[in-house]
């Protein structure tokens, strides 16, 4: 006030100011009702998640502080961290701008839940045992709560083993089950070695257990040298030249 009398050309010996002690400036604002910004952010979670909607369903969504911004156009702006997959938990940051100026920002949480099939076992299997399609069944359950190699195909998990005792309801994942073996040590097995003109057959006994492809040592039955093979079936070993 005193540099706007200066610039006048008024004296300021001349003037006595009377004014209060506390001086309250009103601006016009406007303020952004909560349910307008679960809108606006729950418009971003659906457009950004890679899943049919039916499947997803944002549990809540938290707003910690009042959102008041000076009058004029509004536009909104939310970012995730770059390795969000948008699942659970999830903080999100919202850019409030007024007519193309950044006037605030405000983190919000949002918990989001998506739905999806996993196999899981309907009774306990022991050890090694071979899963057949009435010991699994599929169930719906958060993804958030998922080990990320869960399995979500009966027909991925049938005619394999599990490696070690499962109880019932468990969620079977990849490092759960295995394929069974094709031989095992004490199988008697064909020993084929051939090449281009020449091809020899024998029995021989399995030594160590082996899945289709593997190696494996095998004993020569006649001759008792054992040699090392390949799992052809389970019934036939191929010796490698």
């Amino acid at each position: 006030m005193k540099l706007r009398l200066k610039q006048a050309g008024v004296s300021l010996s001349q003037v006595v100011l009377h004014s209060p002690q506390k001086v309250v400036v009103f601006r016009d604002f406007v303020e952004i009702p909560p349910a307008r910004l679960r809108e606006v952010i729950a418009k971003f979670i659906l457009s950004n998640l890679p899943y049919e909607r039916s499947r997803v369903r944002i549990k809540s969504i938290r707003i910690k502080q009042k959102v008041i911004l000076p009058k004029g156009k509004v536009t909104y702006q939310i970012i995730s961290s770059p390795d969000s997959q948008l699942v659970g938990t999830v903080p999100l940051c919202i850019l409030f701008r007024v007519n193309g100026k950044l006037q605030r920002k405000l983190w919000v949480t949002a918990k989001i839940e998506v739905l999806t099939e996993v196999v899981v076992t309907k009774r306990p299997l022991g050890r090694y045992q071979v899963i057949t399609k009435s010991d699994v069944e599929l169930k719906k359950m958060d993804l958030a709560g998922l080990s990320p190699n869960f399995i979500s195909n009966i027909q991925e998990v049938v005619g394999k083993r599990v490696k070690n005792r499962v109880s019932s309801k468990v969620i079977l994942t990849t490092d759960l089950v295995e394929i069974p073996p094709l031989v095992r040590p004490g199988d008697i097995v064909k020993i084929i070695a051939e090449s281009d003109n020449l091809r020899i057959t024998a029995l021989g006994e399995v030594r160590e257990k082996g899945h289709r492809g593997e190696r494996i040592k095998v004993r020569n039955i006649d001759s008792k040298k054992e040699i090392y093979a390949r799992v052809v079936d389970a019934d036939t070993v191929k010796v490698d030249f």
